[in-house]
């Protein structure tokens, strides 16, 4: 299971990277529209030029927010198989209806891999299911919207 929660991990992580690329890029056509001869003001009410500037203000705090994820992720310390939940944990809830897998990491909130017929969902210490989550000890319960009685079985 270590090497299932290790190829999660870096698909959150390659994820992550693609939106990166993908924000620089929105970024610079930003950059670009602010300061083109079409953003000119045509008149004191025209203000495009203004809003593109805005826009990619923006989008340059996204993305230090998005390196500074990306930078947690890659330095993330995680234990092979914790006594409770700890950041960089893959966790199994079972409940009456099934299982299902979260990894508890800084950054990546909502990211869904599937790996080997299995779909494992990254929360964050941030969230509701989160924060039931962090510190909880193997077999205890858990509050989830949507689901009932549901316990921790299983802890990587």
């Amino acid at each position: 299971m270590v090497e299932t929660k290790n190829y999660v991990i870096q698909i959150v992580i390659e994820s992550l990277k693609a939106s990166h690329s993908t924000l620089k890029k929105a970024i610079a056509e930003s950059d670009a529209n602010s300061s083109s001869d079409e953003s000119k003001s045509e008149s004191k009410y025209d203000t495009r030029g203004v809003e593109a500037s805005y826009l990619a203000e923006g989008q340059r705090e996204f993305l230090n927010k998005q390196e500074a994820d990306l930078k947690k992720l890659e330095y993330l310390k995680s234990t092979d198989e914790p006594d409770r939940v700890l950041l960089g944990s893959l966790v199994v809830l079972s409940h009456s209806q099934g299982e299902e897998n979260y990894l508890v990491l800084p950054a990546g909130a909502g990211i869904e891999v599937e790996h080997e017929d299995q779909f494992y969902t990254v929360i964050t210490p941030a969230s509701p299911i989160g924060q039931n989550l962090l510190g909880a000890e193997l077999g205890s319960g858990v509050d989830v919207p949507q689901l009932s009685e549901e316990f921790i079985s299983e802890i990587y």
